[in-house]
């Protein structure tokens, strides 16, 4: 049997991309338990990040709770996340050999943390280097918030 006009905007082709990307939705998940709805808190949270981890390890002046709450506020603008959630997925592909050159985030890194010429703060090592990057502009930005 043949079927015709099976386009985006006919009902037969909307129930075959619907049943395609609920298939696709549900491999992933099954693969890696992953689902589109995890917001960056989330994802800190299955790589084991605390944000008052990172206000511990941070090499300025702040109260820990401050640099924490600071770090929450700056997550929560969709930018920041946004910029979280890239180097997540850039810290991935490092880590699998398919990303070599990190000049062009080191420098999304400076900006994001606002140009702030802090010294480079001391963390965990068992994070990978473009995670590190991440990591310290946020930190840096905080602190730069939380100490006047």
């Amino acid at each position: 049997m043949t079927i015709d006009n099976t386009g985006g905007h006919t009902r037969r082709g909307q129930l075959i991309a619907t049943a395609v990307h609920d298939a696709v939705m549900e491999a992933v998940f099954r693969q890696n338990g992953q689902t589109v709805s995890r917001n960056v808190f989330q994802r800190l949270r299955e790589r084991r990040i605390d944000l008052y981890g990172l206000g511990r390890a941070a090499a300025c002046e702040g109260a820990t709770d401050d640099i924490a709450r600071a770090l929450q506020l700056a997550l929560l603008a969709p930018e920041t996340a946004a910029f979280l959630e890239t180097a997540f997925t850039l810290s991935d592909a490092q880590q699998a050999g398919r990303l070599r050159e990190l000049s062009d985030f080191r420098s999304r890194c400076l900006a994001v943390a606002g140009g702030i010429a802090a010294k480079p703060l001391l963390l965990d090592d068992e994070w990978p280097p473009v995670l590190s990057m991440a990591l310290n502009a946020l930190l840096n930005g905080a602190c730069a918030r939380v100490v006047p």
